[in-house]
């Protein structure tokens, strides 16, 4: 699922498939036009970067962005927590 495409925005942010069959494996790719880096982070990351609220590691980021990604980074570990709490704490697959 996609949080942010190019097309209104410079970040392009999605849930990234993997082979995860915990929450605390899944991955969020967040990508910023014109870094050649595709960086991502796991559910551990993303939190801690909330917690601390703190994106500065994340390659592209500036101030002006830290409304918009602490929206998109609640709304996805919103959406992990949904889909593990639905699916018993343990998935087999999300694709």
């Amino acid at each position: 699922m996609a949080y942010s495409r190019w097309l209104c925005s410079d970040w392009y942010i999605f849930w990234h498939s993997s082979d995860a069959k915990k929450k605390e494996d899944e991955i969020l790719a967040v990508w910023y036009a014109g870094i050649e880096d595709f960086p991502s982070y796991k559910y551990a990351e993303i939190r801690e970067m909330l917690k601390k609220d703190d994106f500065s590691k994340i390659k592209g980021y500036t101030s002006k962005d830290h409304a918009f990604l602490r929206e998109i980074f609640e709304a996805w570990i919103s959406d992990v927590d949904k889909w593990y709490q639905e699916s018993g704490d343990e998935c087999t697959s999300i694709t």
